[in-house]
């Protein structure tokens, strides 16, 4: 087979990294474009051990492992300009538009015209999916998240059914969605990673037929469970949540149903992940002792996450979520919603429970299931355990590497 050059594109992280790191092994990478990542094989990325510890959390996410520095094309200056936007309270959704306006442009055309596939990813790619469309490029779309107006209709319900958070949710501009619309269109291929994404795309029938599912994988090496000594003597269930908490989340459902005093008797609840000052005070309206660490770099996650019993993340919406995964290498059975991809991964009171996004009932029923069969505990985890072992990042690299040779 002739030797494909795969360019792709990503302004910040998400999953690109792993991807980057794959396509390099198996030989198709030409050039990644991105705002920062940090080479593991140069010097700059000792030197990252010794700055401040918050410099050091920021920056974990950006370190790339076995991929030398010259296929990477970093941005340095526009990634900077819009972290310092934000922390001085600009609008998250014009800085991240005007970041990855700038981005798109910053990239090589001669870079483009060399490379035979190009792979972008959704919301900074409208501009990249027309260049490749002049020149007869092949692009693939990866769509992490899922189709905009399902997404404004589920930010609706979150707002109607908790008022008190909803001028955290704005739904998407209309200027917005049309981009995303174009990117879908103009590309040859769209991979998502979930059933939940590509069934939100059901109503674009062109999109829709262009769509491969590709779940993530996790490193079972990286995140794995500990013997968790002692939790059946103490009766005692540790639920831990992890990403933003943020409404999106089901931040808001979580703490009602924490109010429930048999639940808050029998149990502690941990959040992990970035939070503002006014998410934090209405969290500490509901209890004083639920614990919220802050967002925790990837090494120390790993170290925390196998520490507690189960994990929930009742979110409402969810390209994939990896977190699930991650729960689940680390012993962790995961309570999720069947808007996330533990509809694919999750069987029910076995490795996990699947409910209903937003509703209280279920996410109780779940978390009390838990607290009433602390006992069976150590066969929860073992499957929990052996159900991550099934989504290895070798297998996401075969599927990429069946969409890259077809197209």
């Amino acid at each position: 087979m002739k030797n494909i050059k795969v360019l792709i594109a990503h302004p910040g992280t998400q999953h690109s990294h792993r991807l980057v790191s794959i396509l390099y092994q198996n030989g198709y990478l030409f050039k990644f474009y991105t705002g920062i990542a940090i080479s593991k094989e140069t010097r700059f990325h000792q030197f990252i051990d010794m700055l401040p510890f918050k410099i050091r959390t920021k920056l974990s996410g950006r370190i790339i492992e076995k991929v030398p520095a010259n296929f990477i094309r970093n941005f340095w200056c526009n990634e900077l300009l819009a972290y310092l936007l934000l922390k001085i309270g600009i609008n998250p959704s014009r800085v991240f538009y005007t970041r990855n306006k700038i981005f798109q442009h910053l990239i090589s055309k001669k870079a483009i015209r060399e490379a035979d596939i190009i792979i972008g990813f959704d919301t900074a790619s409208w501009h990249l999916s027309e260049m490749c469309k002049r020149s007869g490029k092949k692009f693939i779309l990866d769509y992490s998240s899922i189709e905009p107006n399902f997404k404004n209709q589920i930010c609706v319900k979150i707002n109607n059914q908790f008022p008190q958070w909803s001028d955290m949710l704005q739904p998407k501009q209309n200027k917005l969605l049309d981009l995303e619309r174009l990117e879908q269109k103009n590309a040859d291929k769209i991979v998502v990673a979930s059933s939940f994404t590509k069934k939100s795309m059901s109503q674009n029938l062109s999109s829709y037929e262009k769509i491969c599912i590709i779940p993530y994988g996790v490193d079972t090496d990286f995140f794995k469970p500990s013997k968790k000594i002692g939790v059946i003597d103490k009766k005692k269930v540790d639920f831990v949540f992890v990403g933003k908490i943020d409404a999106k989340k089901g931040i808001p459902l979580l703490l009602e149903a924490w109010k429930d005093e048999f639940i808050y008797k029998n149990s502690t609840l941990t959040l992990i992940g970035e939070v503002d000052n006014r998410t934090k005070s209405l969290i500490e309206n509901v209890s004083k002792d639920i614990k919220i660490t802050g967002k925790l770099s990837r090494i120390d996650l790993a170290n925390s996450l196998n520490n507690f019993t189960v994990m929930v993340f009742p979110s409402y919406f969810e390209g994939f979520g990896l977190v699930i995964l991650e729960g689940l290498a680390s012993g962790l059975p995961v309570i999720t919603t069947r808007n996330t991809g533990g509809l694919d991964i999750i069987e029910n009171m076995k490795d996990g429970i699947i409910i209903t996004e937003g509703d209280i009932g279920g996410l109780i029923d779940a978390v009390s299931f838990y607290i009433n069969n602390i006992d069976n505990y150590p066969l929860y985890s073992n499957y929990a355990r052996k159900k991550s072992e099934v989504y290895s990042w070798n297998l996401y690299a075969e599927k990429w590497s069946e969409v890259i040779s077809i197209l």
